[in-house]
């Protein structure tokens, strides 16, 4: 209900220690895409129905295990490396970069990776900071 929005009580915890309940029942691989829904049904301490883990990385360990989680860390380790050229040679680098860093600062808290409008408008600012690298791209020094 609506007392959810007044209240700092959450099931987070829940879903993430099925999430790591999960990634330890099968390290490497993962229990496959999905399977964290499965194990949340068999493992779960309340009757609340969940799809996901509300978490990018603990999902992810959980689904596609260590390979699933080394990938995720190389994309966003890429991004970061381009974020930081993309910022030596443009000052409007800045803004998608604030984007990236929200997007990915709040993926480990909630589930908003797998909306679409903002998945898309993540990949769009991904995107631009990648544009932003190409140093034939870069501003013109100023002669201040």
């Amino acid at each position: 209900g609506a007392t959810r929005l007044v209240s700092l009580q959450s099931n987070r915890y829940d879903y993430w220690a099925v999430a790591l309940r999960a990634f330890s029942s099968q390290p490497l691989r993962g229990v496959g895409a999905g399977g964290w829904s499965v194990d949340w049904l068999r493992w779960r301490h309340i009757s609340e129905g969940a799809q996901d883990a509300h978490s990018l990385p603990l999902q992810t360990l959980a689904e596609l295990g260590l390979v699933g989680a080394v990938l995720l860390a190389a994309f966003v380790a890429g991004l970061a490396l381009a974020a930081q050229r993309a910022l030596r040679l443009s000052r409007w680098a800045a803004g998608p970069t604030a984007g990236a860093v929200a997007y990915f600062a709040h993926a480990p808290l909630d589930w908003d990776w797998q909306m679409p409008a903002v998945t898309l408008l993540a990949m769009a600012l991904f995107g631009a900071l990648l544009a932003a690298t190409d140093p034939g791209r870069a501003e013109p020094a100023s002669s201040v």
